[in-house]
């Protein structure tokens, strides 16, 4: 029965989109996620890209390629801009380094982790967000250019309270969530 609730699960994220586990800290929610990992490898046309800044998932889950990457690799960029005349302007940007190391672990392994050594969240998150952007991007290029990609894409987000918590992605690009003091 226990099988059957997790394919269930499963489908269910594959049809509606996200899924996020909120308990409180021993409860289970990376073991559980394990699990589901697990499920999402083994379905055909399927990608596992996980992101963990703690070495649970590369010490405990299963045989999977995995790119540490530094703290280095994420750098605040600054511009020079006609302030009299623009849009819209993020406090902050960052670039993503390491472009062909990073392209080339994500066209060569199917489902990869990223142990993350970023030290502040907002760069965390930047990088987050470029790997997601990149296939976005990709899939959208090739819709775009009418190939029909079947390829299916799960990202697990380890700890994904601290990235989108005061983040680059919820600054930048309106993906928010509400806090609850206590």
């Amino acid at each position: 029965m226990q099988q059957k609730n997790i394919e269930k699960i499963v489908m269910d994220i594959l049809s509606y989109g996200d899924l996020l586990m909120v308990a409180n800290k021993g409860i289970g929610k990376t073991n559980a996620l394990m699990i589901l990992a697990r499920q999402f490898r083994a379905l055909p046309k399927t990608r596992v890209i996980i992101f963990e800044d703690f070495p649970k998932w590369s010490l405990e889950f299963d045989r999977i390629s995995y790119l540490v990457v530094k703290d280095s690799w994420v750098q605040e960029t600054e511009h020079v801009i006609d302030l009299s005349n623009y849009f819209l302007r993020h406090e902050r940007d960052y670039t993503v380094l390491k472009g062909n190391e990073i392209k080339a672990v994500l066209k060569k392994f199917k489902d990869i982790l990223f142990v993350s050594e970023i030290q502040d969240i907002e760069r965390q998150a930047f990088f987050i967000y470029s790997i997601i952007q990149w296939f976005y991007r990709k899939n959208y290029l090739r819709r775009f250019k009418g190939y029909n990609s079947m390829e299916r894409i799960v990202f697990v987000i380890e700890e994904s309270q601290n990235v989108f918590d005061s983040s680059t992605i919820s600054k930048k690009y309106s993906i928010g969530c509400e806090k609850s003091t206590q």
